[in-house]
């Protein structure tokens, strides 16, 4: 059956993929972090251009295959994300199974919930002044985070929720 494709099939499979593009499009769901489908130039590479590099500097896809990212790891995209923008994995929804007693799974999964979370609101430094004044600085600028999958929201929903409880301290059955 799928030997005879045709043109008007293709066809069809981009105007559906334009479609779901266009339903789902990204969204801000807390303060610098968004939630969306995968940006087609990730998709279809040389087809379709990169957005203007302001527009996101951490794009995490979920997928299947993933695993939850270790302190190291998000140490080392932490110092990449001073130089251009990083890509991550992370496990989609439904894909993470907790064994029990054993807690570094949850710990990476917190971790990763805060190093977001500081990522788009960066702590002030306090710095003194020649006077002895005290002022607040911010050493970092906000990261602009994408979560994203193939149509923006079924397999991004653990960490979006996750997040979202995390960032704005609201119950599961509120986020």
């Amino acid at each position: 059956c799928c030997a005879f494709r045709t043109h008007t099939d293709i066809g069809t499979v981009q105007w559906e993929r334009q479609e779901m593009c266009e339903m789902s499009s990204a969204s801000e769901i807390s303060a610098n972090i968004w939630l969306g489908p995968t940006p087609d130039y990730i998709l279809r590479p040389g087809e379709c251009s990169a957005p203007d590099p302001s527009q996101f500097d951490l794009l995490i896809e979920a997928s299947d295959l993933a695993s939850i990212p270790g302190p190291r790891f998000l140490a080392t995209i932490d110092q990449k994300l001073e130089m251009s923008p990083q890509y991550i994995e992370f496990p989609s929804s439904g894909s993470v199974v907790l064994p029990s007693g054993n807690t570094r799974e949850v710990e990476d999964l917190v971790n990763t919930l805060r190093w977001i979370y500081y990522l788009a609101h960066p702590e002030p430094t306090e710095v003194a002044d020649s006077q002895g004044d005290i002022e607040m600085r911010h050493h970092k600028k906000p990261c602009r985070v994408l979560i994203h999958c193939a149509d923006g929201y079924t397999e991004t929903s653990l960490l979006a929720v996750a997040y979202f409880m995390f960032a704005e301290g609201v119950p599961v059955h509120d986020a």
